[in-house]
């Protein structure tokens, strides 16, 4: 029981004291934006960031419908009539 399993790779002779810190990477293939790429980087971020804000945007309002003609001023009157009328139900007010 215990040990390596079969096919496990053999340990090296000689072990590292040290971390390898002076090993360094490749240089990188790509170039960093000019002013003029990232200018234009930036406005075409600016435009998107644009276009999203307009499309989630609240829609506007819908206009108030049009007024009612005759229909609604004789119910305006109707209950311009029983307002007036004395209230016969409900508590008693105090003097």
């Amino acid at each position: 029981m215990g040990g390596l399993p079969e096919g496990a790779p053999a340990r090296p002779n000689v072990s590292r004291q040290y971390p390898a810190v002076h090993d360094m990477p490749a240089p990188r293939s790509a170039q960093p934006l000019n002013e003029e790429d990232a200018f234009k980087l930036e406005k075409e971020l600016q435009a998107a960031r644009d276009r999203q804000n307009k499309e989630t945007a609240d829609p506007p309002a819908p206009p108030p419908p049009p007024p009612a003609k005759k229909a609604a001023s004789a119910a305006k009157k109707q209950a311009g009539d029983a307002s007036n009328a004395p209230k016969t139900s409900g508590a008693k007010t105090n003097p």
